[in-house]
Protein backbone atom coordinates (compact mmCIF):
# COMPACT_ATOMS: atom_id res chain seq x y z
CA UNK A 1 0.00 0.00 0.00
CA UNK A 2 1.87 2.98 -1.20
CA UNK A 3 1.89 6.12 0.90
CA UNK A 4 0.56 4.51 4.09
CA UNK A 5 3.18 3.09 6.43
CA UNK A 6 0.72 2.64 9.31
CA UNK A 7 -1.44 -0.08 7.76
CA UNK A 8 -1.08 -3.45 6.19
CA UNK A 9 -3.28 -6.01 4.51
CA UNK A 10 -3.45 -9.31 6.34
CA UNK A 11 -5.06 -12.68 5.72
CA UNK A 12 -7.10 -13.69 8.78
CA UNK A 13 -6.44 -17.13 10.29
CA UNK A 14 -9.04 -18.99 12.35
CA UNK A 15 -8.81 -18.27 16.05
CA UNK A 16 -8.50 -21.13 18.48
CA UNK A 17 -11.76 -20.25 20.28
CA UNK A 18 -14.20 -19.98 17.37
CA UNK A 19 -13.69 -21.55 13.98
CA UNK A 20 -14.01 -19.13 11.10
CA UNK A 21 -14.33 -15.96 13.23
CA UNK A 22 -11.62 -13.78 14.77
CA UNK A 23 -12.54 -13.63 18.45
CA UNK A 24 -11.55 -9.98 18.89
CA UNK A 25 -12.74 -8.37 15.68
CA UNK A 26 -15.52 -10.65 14.42
CA UNK A 27 -13.82 -11.03 11.03
CA UNK A 28 -14.22 -14.26 9.08
CA UNK A 29 -11.13 -16.39 8.57
CA UNK A 30 -9.65 -16.43 5.08
CA UNK A 31 -11.11 -13.03 4.25
CA UNK A 32 -8.76 -10.16 3.41
CA UNK A 33 -8.66 -7.52 6.12
CA UNK A 34 -6.74 -4.35 6.88
CA UNK A 35 -4.90 -3.90 10.15
CA UNK A 36 -3.79 -0.70 11.87
CA UNK A 37 -0.12 -1.00 12.76
CA UNK A 38 -0.52 1.63 15.49
CA UNK A 39 -3.14 -0.18 17.60
CA UNK A 40 -3.83 -3.52 15.86
CA UNK A 41 -7.52 -2.87 15.14
CA UNK A 42 -8.65 -4.76 12.02
CA UNK A 43 -11.11 -3.66 9.30
CA UNK A 44 -12.88 -5.33 6.36
CA UNK A 45 -12.39 -2.32 4.09
CA UNK A 46 -9.34 -0.19 3.48
CA UNK A 47 -11.55 2.91 3.51
CA UNK A 48 -12.62 2.08 7.09
CA UNK A 49 -8.96 1.77 8.08
CA UNK A 50 -8.20 5.15 6.48
CA UNK A 51 -11.04 6.72 8.44
CA UNK A 52 -9.75 5.08 11.64
CA UNK A 53 -6.24 6.42 11.02
CA UNK A 54 -7.57 9.95 11.58
CA UNK A 55 -7.58 9.12 15.30
CA UNK A 56 -3.84 8.46 15.29
CA UNK A 57 -3.07 11.53 13.19
CA UNK A 58 -4.94 13.72 15.68
CA UNK A 59 -7.59 14.67 13.13
CA UNK A 60 -10.08 17.17 14.43
CA UNK A 61 -13.48 15.94 15.53
CA UNK A 62 -16.27 18.33 14.55
CA UNK A 63 -18.81 19.10 17.28
CA UNK A 64 -22.39 20.32 16.79
CA UNK A 65 -23.04 23.01 19.39
CA UNK A 66 -26.83 22.61 18.94
CA UNK A 67 -27.18 18.92 19.81
CA UNK A 68 -23.76 17.61 20.80
CA UNK A 69 -23.25 15.14 17.94
CA UNK A 70 -19.70 14.71 16.71
CA UNK A 71 -18.43 14.14 13.19
CA UNK A 72 -15.14 13.04 11.65
CA UNK A 73 -15.91 14.30 8.15
CA UNK A 74 -16.61 17.94 7.37
CA UNK A 75 -19.16 17.05 4.67
CA UNK A 76 -21.25 14.98 7.11
CA UNK A 77 -21.07 17.82 9.63
CA UNK A 78 -22.29 20.37 7.06
CA UNK A 79 -25.19 18.12 6.04
CA UNK A 80 -26.13 17.64 9.69
CA UNK A 81 -26.18 21.38 10.36
CA UNK A 82 -29.04 21.72 7.87
CA UNK A 83 -31.28 19.96 10.41
CA UNK A 84 -30.81 22.92 12.74
CA UNK A 85 -30.77 25.73 10.16
CA UNK A 86 -33.64 24.42 8.04
CA UNK A 87 -31.58 25.04 4.91
CA UNK A 88 -32.88 23.13 1.88
CA UNK A 89 -30.51 23.81 -1.02
CA UNK A 90 -31.75 21.02 -3.32
CA UNK A 91 -34.86 21.97 -5.34
CA UNK A 92 -37.02 19.83 -7.59
CA UNK A 93 -37.20 21.39 -11.05
CA UNK A 94 -40.67 19.96 -11.62
CA UNK A 95 -42.56 21.04 -8.50
CA UNK A 96 -40.20 23.36 -6.58
CA UNK A 97 -40.25 21.15 -3.49
CA UNK A 98 -36.96 21.59 -1.59
CA UNK A 99 -34.75 19.13 0.29
CA UNK A 100 -31.87 19.35 2.75
CA UNK A 101 -30.09 16.30 1.31
CA UNK A 102 -29.34 15.51 -2.32
CA UNK A 103 -30.33 11.85 -1.94
CA UNK A 104 -33.80 12.96 -0.76
CA UNK A 105 -34.23 14.94 -3.99
CA UNK A 106 -33.12 11.90 -5.99
CA UNK A 107 -35.72 9.72 -4.26
CA UNK A 108 -38.38 12.41 -4.75
CA UNK A 109 -37.69 12.59 -8.51
CA UNK A 110 -39.02 9.06 -8.87
CA UNK A 111 -42.46 10.42 -7.95
CA UNK A 112 -42.44 12.44 -11.18
CA UNK A 113 -41.30 9.66 -13.49
CA UNK A 114 -43.89 7.16 -12.32
CA UNK A 115 -41.13 4.52 -12.29
CA UNK A 116 -41.92 1.97 -9.57
CA UNK A 117 -39.35 -0.83 -9.80
CA UNK A 118 -40.01 -2.30 -6.33
CA UNK A 119 -42.94 -4.74 -6.36
CA UNK A 120 -44.52 -6.56 -3.43
CA UNK A 121 -44.32 -10.30 -3.99
CA UNK A 122 -47.55 -10.90 -2.06
CA UNK A 123 -49.94 -8.39 -3.65
CA UNK A 124 -48.02 -6.98 -6.65
CA UNK A 125 -48.34 -3.39 -5.43
CA UNK A 126 -45.41 -1.32 -6.76
CA UNK A 127 -43.24 1.34 -5.13
CA UNK A 128 -40.67 3.87 -6.25
CA UNK A 129 -38.29 3.13 -3.34
CA UNK A 130 -37.16 0.01 -1.53
CA UNK A 131 -37.90 1.74 1.79
CA UNK A 132 -41.54 2.23 0.80
CA UNK A 133 -41.76 -1.46 -0.14
CA UNK A 134 -40.33 -2.49 3.25
CA UNK A 135 -42.82 -0.27 5.05
CA UNK A 136 -45.64 -1.79 2.98
CA UNK A 137 -44.47 -5.31 3.83
CA UNK A 138 -45.32 -4.70 7.50
CA UNK A 139 -48.99 -4.91 6.45
CA UNK A 140 -48.57 -8.52 5.33
CA UNK A 141 -46.34 -9.48 8.27
CA UNK A 142 -48.60 -7.88 10.84
CA UNK A 143 -45.61 -6.07 12.33
CA UNK A 144 -46.14 -3.09 14.60
CA UNK A 145 -42.61 -2.01 15.49
CA UNK A 146 -43.44 1.41 16.99
CA UNK A 147 -44.63 1.32 20.61
CA UNK A 148 -45.73 4.13 22.89
CA UNK A 149 -43.40 4.26 25.88
CA UNK A 150 -46.29 5.31 28.13
CA UNK A 151 -49.16 2.94 27.25
CA UNK A 152 -47.33 0.28 25.17
CA UNK A 153 -49.89 0.60 22.34
CA UNK A 154 -48.19 -0.51 19.12
CA UNK A 155 -48.31 0.98 15.62
CA UNK A 156 -47.17 -0.08 12.17
CA UNK A 157 -45.91 3.39 11.22
CA UNK A 158 -44.02 5.96 13.29
CA UNK A 159 -46.37 8.64 11.97
CA UNK A 160 -49.36 6.67 13.30
CA UNK A 161 -47.76 6.58 16.74
CA UNK A 162 -47.38 10.37 16.66
CA UNK A 163 -50.86 11.01 15.21
CA UNK A 164 -53.03 8.43 17.00
CA UNK A 165 -51.55 7.76 20.42
CA UNK A 166 -53.37 9.75 23.12
CA UNK A 167 -50.20 9.84 25.24
CA UNK A 168 -48.21 11.59 22.54
CA UNK A 169 -48.50 14.96 24.24
CA UNK A 170 -46.57 13.50 27.17
CA UNK A 171 -43.86 11.87 25.05
CA UNK A 172 -40.54 13.44 24.25
CA UNK A 173 -39.78 12.16 20.74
Amino acid sequence: MEGNQNSRSVEKKPSSRKRGVDSQMGLKAGRKSFSCESCGKTFHKQSDLRSHMRIHRGAQTLFCADCGRTFRHHHHFECHLRIHTGEKPFACEKCDKRFSQKYCLTIHMASHTGNKPFACELCDKKFSTNGALKTHATIHKGEKPFACSECNRRFRLKGDLKDQCLCIGELDM
